[in-house]
């Protein structure tokens, strides 16, 4: 390869890394973002089984019962 060519490959290199650079902080929130979003979710879930499983009836238990 001719110098012309490493320069301008060398220069396309800077320039990615400076654009990676710049954006993954706000990546970084979005992937957070999307994280607290499944933990909400997933909290969600979890009260709705709760309520749910509040709401159950279930009959009482007979000691010395026989199966």
């Amino acid at each position: 390869m001719d110098t012309q060519k490493i320069s301008l490959m060398k220069l396309v290199e800077a320039e990615l890394r400076n654009r990676v650079e710049e954006t993954e902080p706000e990546l970084s929130k979005i992937d957070m973002i999307v994280r607290l979003s499944e933990v909400r979710s997933t909290i969600e879930d979890l009260q709705q089984g709760r309520k749910a499983s509040q709401g159950i009836i279930l009959p009482p238990v007979k000691k010395n019962q026989v199966s």
